[in-house]
């Protein structure tokens, strides 16, 4: 067994765009905490949710909280707004495969 911490992303509001804006949140950790020697385990992809266990040592902790975009959308060039959470929980014991 080995001590990680739990990485969650989770789209809000924003549709479509939230889950795109997750995604590229998630993948950027990935390959940050990678980069760094770190492990980065995905574990659930569950709709809006994407979870993955991590390494300890990982400075992703800093991203906690809630993080938005915007941007312009369509031709009418209305501001469109989407949002995602992101949860750094405290260490858990899971097996590593």
């Amino acid at each position: 067994m080995v001590v990680m911490l739990m990485f969650e992303v989770r789209a809000g509001e924003g549709g479509d765009h939230s889950m795109r804006f997750a995604r590229t949140l998630f993948d950027a950790a990935a390959v940050r905490v990678r980069r760094t020697g770190g492990s980065f385990v995905p574990r659930t992809v569950d709709g809006r949710t994407l979870v993955a266990d991590m390494s300890p040592d990982s400075d992703m902790a800093a991203l906690a909280g809630t993080h938005r975009i915007q941007g312009l959308s369509g031709p009418t060039g209305k501001r469109h707004t989407s949002t995602v959470t992101v949860a750094v929980l405290e260490p858990s014991t899971v097996p590593v495969i």
